[in-house]
Parts: structure tokens; C-alpha cells; sequence
């Protein structure tokens, strides 16, 4: 009962969400990024004009998918642990944003600002996890 007024406030500011809605919250917005951007974009006329650099183009597309996955495991293991509300706001955002530009390249539509976007995401991605303070919950798990 005598908690100061910071304790409170830290408490309510980042209240922690069960682990498995987090989880479907990821899964469903990197599904619904990756629909979306695959309504957007039509590839034929790209690569019928030119299929070499529509090889290239899908190439760095796998390569980011690969990023993608390694980014949503990161996340998917971090919502196992106790998070705060606005840092598993920032995982999902970003992990579904990079998922979305992923596909637009994929789909040849859109690649700078796609470019742009995932490579923004993915810094905003390693801010969000950098300013986590996710390694106190697992060392107080821990013991």
C-alpha cells in the first residue's frame, strides 16, 4: 500500500499481455501485410520487359523473406516472456511492415519505396529490441 506514485504509473504504463493473443497478433498481421501487398502489385509486365532483373529482384525478395522469418522467431520467442504493451506494438509493427515490403518486391511493385520501408522497419525492429528491457524479466525468471 505504499507504493509512490512512479511505481504506480511504471505499472499501468506497460501492463503485460498474455503471450499466445501476442502471438496471433503477429501471425495475423504479417498474413493480412502479405495479402495486401500481393493484391497490390502485378509482376507480369515487369518481367515480361525484363526477366533478368526480375530474377535479381525475387532473389533479394528470398533474401529479405529469409530476414523476415528471423525477425517473427525473434519476436514469437520474446512474447513467451513477460512484455509491455508498447514494445510488443513495435515487434508486430515492424515484423508485419517488413513482411509487407517483402512481398512487394517480390511482386516487382512499388521496390524503392518497398526498399525503403523494409529497411526502415528493420531498423525500427532493432531500436524496439534494443530499448527492450526484456533481460530483466528473464533474469528474474531465472531464479
Amino acid at each position: 500500500m505504499n507504493a509512490s506514485i512512479f511505481e504506480t504509473v511504471q505499472r499501468s504504463a506497460s501492463p503485460a499481455a498474455p503471450p499466445v493473443s501476442l502471438r496471433l497478433q503477429l501471425l495475423a498481421g504479417c498474413a493480412f501485410a502479405v495479402t495486401a501487398a500481393a493484391l497490390i502489385g502485378d509482376p507480369s509486365s515487369f518481367a515480361a520487359a525484363d526477366p533478368e532483373l526480375a530474377l535479381l529482384l525475387r532473389g533479394m525478395a528470398a533474401i529479405k523473406g529469409s530476414l523476415v522469418a528471423a525477425a517473427a522467431a525473434l519476436a514469437l520467442w520474446r512474447f513467451g516472456l513477460p512484455i509491455g504493451a508498447m514494445m510488443a506494438t513495435g515487434y508486430v509493427a515492424c515484423v508485419s511492415a517488413m513482411a509487407f515490403a517483402t512481398v512487394l518486391v517480390w511482386q516487382l511493385s512499388f521496390i524503392v519505396p518497398a526498399a525503403a520501408l523494409f529497411h526502415a522497419a528493420g531498423l525500427l525492429l532493432l531500436v524496439v529490441a534494443w530499448r527492450d528491457d526484456g533481460r530483466r524479466s528473464l533474469f528474474a525468471r531465472q531464479r
